[in-house]
Order: C-alpha cells, then structure tokens, then sequence
C-alpha cells in the first residue's frame, strides 16, 4: 500500500514537473512572440529593451509581494 501511495505520488510529481516546465516554455515563446512584433513598431533592440523591463517588473512585483508575505510568518507553531 505505502509502495502505491509512493508510485502515485511520483507520478503526481512528474507531471507537475511537467506542467512547470510546459508553462515556462510557454512564457518563453510569447515572450519571443511579443518582441517580434514590438520589432515592427519601435525596432528589433528596442522592442528586447521593452519586454526586458516588463519582465523586470513582474519580477518586482512578486519580489515585493512575496517579501510581504514572509514577514508576515511569525515562526513555528509552540506546542505545550
């Protein structure tokens, strides 16, 4: 029974491996996509320049929620 909890886990893990790594690769090529055709408007360096600084603020912004998030941990549970 513990060999099949430990299997279907695996299996569980597996997939969301998967599913992160699909996902990022999807990040990826819109993001290509997105400086391909900001390439038109405003030129190829240009247009990398501004998808650079929206993926910085992005990066910002779950920077700072994640840090308020930390600080609201108050440290492992006491038990009496």
């Amino acid at each position: 029974e513990i060999r099949q909890t430990a299997t279907r886990a695996g299996k569980g893990a597996g997939l969301l491996g998967g599913a992160g790594y699909a996902g990022l690769m999807a990040v990826f090529f819109l993001s290509i996509a997105l400086w391909w055709a900001l390439g038109y408007l405003v030129g190829n360096a240009w247009s990398g320049v501004i998808v650079a600084v929206i993926w910085a603020i992005v990066a910002l912004v779950l920077y700072l929620v994640g840090r308020k998030q930390l600080e609201t941990v108050k440290g492992a549970p006491q038990t009496v």
